[in-house]
């Protein structure tokens, strides 16, 4: 027992050590400085109110890997295309994650969508061949099959095709149960921004009824046909506007396993939303996981984001100069989720785990620029073996972890 409570003192201590926001390390601003201070304000409000991480439950800490998102469509397909990805995912093991998440959302892997059986089945080898090499590189698999963003004509075409929600739901189901027959992952997310899906669909699905119909309809679809080796979850982003009233119908689900948590914006309260739904779900004996967070450098003023605007504030992500605060907020995330026993925690933009650009030096880009050179940057660092701080950071909290759980 005194072994177990150095070590959980030793563990506390090295956390607490980890170099936080404290200063930048690139100038800020003169435009970002009000922005930047009042985000690292609330992350220390929030980090005063994590209990400490003294839990011994595993985590499975993840990152996306964004070169087999699903958003992709043709891209996935292209000849360097399974290259890069397995690039990417060489480099993510090497950094510390012990899994790895996917989204194959509907349309994707459902027959009607594509052009032929040819190219259906060319998409399906592809997820069958990412997942083998997950699992050879010993990471979980963590996949999220919502809906398709409405930004290519195809999948717009289809959505409009699709007659009624009964049918969008039947065809949510096909996808959702070729998932778990043919790459079977550990873990499933089958819905965790209603909001948005429905406003990529049309479909009736944002609301906490129309997202509790869904959900319900597709746990009883995989379960009643005996698929029962993953772990099926469902949620919100914590930005929700029935965040409270969605989680608690979603809890309701007798066979759901987990309950999904989105974080990205941290105004308002929508950090301690996180911290309540971790505690509502254990109440409910379900886990809690969050397959998706990142620290959003939005004002208050901002919000709604949507349209070009959040095109532009996704574009401030690429600046070296917002490093120290993805650093602390990895740092909280992570604190939180030992504390609460999350069954996972996956972050979003995993090319910022080894590079930023300088801003002094590509301020004047428009965001299409930036996203393209961050991500070739970001390829570079891969290819060099580097890490940025946040990588550094996120990987040093991994072994921490997986040291403190021997």
């Amino acid at each position: 027992m005194r072994t177990f409570l150095r070590r959980l003192s030793t563990v506390s201590l090295l956390l607490a050590a980890l170099p936080v926001a404290a200063a930048a390390q690139a100038p800020v601003p003169l435009e970002f400085q009000d922005l930047y201070w009042d985000l690292a304000s609330s992350l220390e409000t929030f980090a005063a109110v994590v209990p400490p991480a003294w839990a011994v439950r595993p985590v499975d800490f993840s990152a996306e890997l964004s070169s087999a998102d699903a958003n992709r469509l043709d891209d996935l397909l292209a000849p360097n295309s399974l290259v890069g990805t397995m690039l990417a995912l060489d480099h993510l093991a090497a950094a510390g994650p012990e899994a790895v998440t996917v989204n194959i959302s509907y349309p994707m892997l459902h027959p009607s969508f594509h052009r032929d059986a040819r190219e259906y089945a060319r998409y399906l080898g592809f997820y069958k061949t990412v997942a083998r090499a997950a699992r050879l590189r010993g990471l979980k698999l963590i996949v999220k099959s919502g809906a398709l963003m409405a930004t290519d004509p195809r999948v717009v075409g289809f959505y409009r095709s699709v007659r009624d929600v009964d049918t969008y739901k039947a065809g949510r189901l096909a996808v959702a149960r070729t998932i778990v027959r043919e790459i079977a992952p550990d873990y499933l997310t089958l819905q965790a921004e209603p909001d948005v899906e429905e406003s990529q669909t049309g479909q009736p699905v944002g609301s906490v009824d129309g997202a509790f119909d869904l959900v319900s309809f597709l746990v009883s679809g995989l379960r009643g046909g005996g698929d029962a080796g993953t772990s099926l979850g469902a949620g919100g982003g914590t930005w929700h506007s029935d965040f409270y009233d969605l989680e608690e119908r979603l809890l309701s689900i007798r066979e759901l396993g987990y309950l999904d948590l989105h974080v990205y914006p941290i105004n308002r309260d929508f950090l301690f939303r996180a911290l309540a739904a971790a505690d509502r779900a254990a109440a409910a004996g379900k886990d809690v996981a969050m397959s998706e967070a990142w620290l959003y450098k939005v004002r208050d003023g901002e919000l709604p984001w949507n349209g070009p605007l959040l095109t532009d504030i996704l574009a401030r992500d690429v600046f070296s100069f917002w490093e120290p605060l993805d650093r602390r907020y990895v740092e909280v995330l992570v604190r939180l989720a030992v504390a609460k026993g999350f069954a996972f925690v996956s972050l979003f933009w995993s090319k910022y785990l080894f590079s930023y650009l300088d801003y002094a030096d590509t301020w004047f880009l428009p965001p299409d620029q930036l996203f393209a050179l961050s991500q070739s940057t970001s390829t570079q660092a891969m290819l060099n073996d580097r890490l940025s701080g946040t990588g550094r950071t996120y990987q040093a909290l991994i072994g921490y972890h997986s040291w403190f759980e021997r």
